[in-house]
């Protein structure tokens, strides 16, 4: 019984960000435009990587995830989806939907339910140099 107990415990205490944020609703096109266009977003990447990425007004944009760097392009779907283009392609390129989550971030996950950024600010301009 008490091992049944551990393991329940431990099992709760691992549930996927993503799980977490099936409980909000994914903000809508309008709030994303409003969050990234002319803004840098910053966080960990999926990887555990401290990433800040910039998106210009013009659908380009430009990150840094540890020491690596790479540009793209991005956009915003009408459902609020945005999808990331890198030039590089040791960057993943994906399509995601941002969740509130109960911790105060912002949840990236792609269609297959995976947080594939956790945004820990959202900052005005491009104060980081991307």
């Amino acid at each position: 019984m008490r091992t049944t107990l551990i393991l329940l415990t431990a099992a709760l205490c691992v549930v996927p960000a993503a799980a977490r944020a099936g409980e909000q609703e994914p903000q809508s096109a309008d709030a994303v435009r409003a969050a990234l266009v002319g803004n840098t977003d910053c966080g960990k990447n999926a990887d555990g990587l401290d990433t800040c990425i910039y998106f210009g007004a013009d659908g380009s944009m430009s990150g840094r995830a540890g020491a690596y760097t790479s540009k793209g392009r991005y956009e915003i779907k009408d459902d609020g989806s945005i999808c990331m283009n890198w030039e590089n392609r040791q960057w993943k390129s994906y399509c995601t939907r941002r969740y509130p989550d109960v911790s105060g971030e912002i949840l990236a996950v792609d269609n297959g339910g995976q947080v594939q950024f956790r945004v820990k600010e959202n900052l005005a301009g491009n104060p980081k140099g991307l």
